[in-house]
């Protein structure tokens, strides 16, 4: 088993954008809450996040190069609790699971509605959680293999082959190091090009960075120098 370094998914923190950091267009500070937001092309669906007596609950579908994608928070109220491993609570440790289970319930045929607490029950079964650390960077691979999906290790990490990979129908799965997203360790979603030339992300820890655009070459600049099971990143597609 690889030593704990080797594991992400342990900062809570959603980092601010700065410096030569990914550009993000649009600020929470000015947003208007109340203001309808269109995810993508699919004007019918809404991203929306429902106050419930044990927390926030999330419902979104978000518009990815491989068709419509259901979002999930590592601190959705229905899980964030939840102790990944028997030890750490999903909401600061579980981007890797939370990760996962948006794109296996989502395009697996074999997923069903698989949720973050039931990927991170899988994970830590089959040996993919390190304690206090999040996941060990093998679940990628291994679980969206498990669930049959194709998932390969990009080795050519420049902006303009992430960019062929997303327009011929792939989601990228990142794995961040400090900067824009986190302060420590993070995996995300790349899921699309954007007609302007930025993309659009799937953020386990804050929803809101799903409704930004994002610089690619930023973000690839921003990935964690790990190689381990084919990290930091990650082509993922049906086949």
């Amino acid at each position: 088993m690889p030593e704990p370094e080797s594991a992400s998914g342990a900062d809570s923190g959603p980092g601010t954008a700065g410096g030569d950091g990914p550009r993000v267009v649009g600020s929470d500070e000015t947003e208007d809450p109340d203001a309808p937001h269109e995810v993508g092309q699919m004007t019918d669906l809404d991203m929306e996040a429902f106050i419930t007596g044990e927390g926030i609950v999330y419902s979104a579908i978000l518009d990815t190069a491989m068709g419509p994608m259901v979002y999930y928070s590592q601190g959705d109220a229905r899980w964030r609790d939840f102790l990944y491993g028997g030890a750490d609570p999903m909401k600061k440790y579980g981007c890797g699971p939370t990760a996962v289970a948006m794109l296996v319930s989502s395009f697996s045929l074999e997923g069903g509605t698989v949720n973050p607490q039931d990927m991170a029950e899988w994970a830590a079964a089959n040996g993919h959680f390190a304690t206090h650390s999040g996941s060990y960077h093998s679940l990628i691979p291994q679980a969206l293999a498990a669930y049959g999906l194709q998932v390969e290790s990009v080795g050519d990490r420049s902006p303009e082959n992430a960019q062929a990979l997303l327009d011929s129908g792939h989601i990228l799965v990142a794995l961040m190091g400090k900067g824009s997203l986190t302060e420590n360790g993070h995996f995300v979603l790349i899921t699309r090009m954007q007609d302007n030339g930025y993309v659009s992300i799937a953020d386990p820890n804050r929803y809101e960075n799903c409704k930004k655009d994002w610089d690619l070459e930023a973000l690839l600049s921003e990935l964690k120098p790990n190689f381990d099971s084919g990290g930091p990143l990650w082509a993922v597609s049906t086949g």
